[in-house]
């Protein structure tokens, strides 16, 4: 038979048959009560073996295996992780709409199912910006059906707030540093009231006057018990829960 074989130096094993070998020549190893013995497929032949320990972390001295890192690959690994990092945060500057900055939750907030709530954002602001304009989204929440939205609004830089609507059935849990959208300047990105018409115009009043009022009969609804205590923010930590 030639079978191809690989030598080990000192290795304390005289004889390792692979997997491979023994699944092309049907070999079963066979414990009962007479013993351990090696089957030879379905020809009825079998040979007795004879177990044995080995300790394989040993060499011949009985003294265990160092394993070392070279200094020089702790060090490269370190730089690969770090031009990782670099570059995962090039890719995320990338995926920036044009002259924006990202919005962000300020602290981990829980909103209630089909709420409306104002929550404290932060941003990044320009030398001299007063305010800036993001626009509307819809977005998904770890699963599709955990909707929320947010409308067109513009955010006060004394007063970061923004409203973010629920539209699951679900507690929708908002966690710090998570990105709600992309602001934009509004001086550079809106419409000045010369570009456009007095139709155009005379629209956006009566929109703008239909979500004020909708905004302010939802501000004088007191929110349930129930409602209330899905508010409230879960004690200890989350991740041993």
């Amino acid at each position: 038979m030639i079978v191809e074989a690989y030598i080990v130096p000192n290795m304390n094993t005289p004889f390792i048959l692979g997997t491979d070998f023994a699944s092309q020549y049907q070999l079963s190893l066979v414990r009962n009560g007479d013993g351990t013995r090696i089957v030879f497929g379905d020809t009825g032949r079998s040979i007795p073996v004879e177990e044995s320990d080995s300790s394989p972390r040993i060499d011949q001295q009985g003294n265990t295996f160092m394993v070392e890192v070279a200094q020089g690959f702790i060090k490269n690994s370190e730089k690969i992780k770090i031009s990782k990092k670099a570059y995962k945060k090039r890719l995320q500057h990338r995926k920036l709409p044009p002259n924006t900055v990202k919005v962000k939750v300020y602290e981990t907030v829980t909103i209630p199912a089909h709420t409306i709530k104002l929550i404290k954002v932060k941003t990044i602001w320009k030398e001299g910006q007063a305010s800036g304009f993001m626009d509307r989204s819809f977005n998904s929440h770890r699963q599709e059906e955990h909707l929320f939205a947010i409308t067109d609004c513009l955010i006060d830089r004394n007063n970061p707030k923004i409203q973010v609507s629920n539209l699951s059935e679900h507690p929708l849990r908002l966690q710090g540093g998570e990105i709600l959208g992309y602001m934009h300047d509004p001086n550079k990105y809106l419409a000045k009231e010369k570009d456009i018409t007095k139709e155009e115009k005379d629209s956006i009043i009566k929109y703008a006057t239909l979500v004020q009022a909708m905004v302010q009969r939802k501000a004088e609804e007191k929110p349930t018990a129930q409602e209330e205590e899905l508010m409230k923010s879960p004690e200890g930590d989350p991740r041993l829960s």
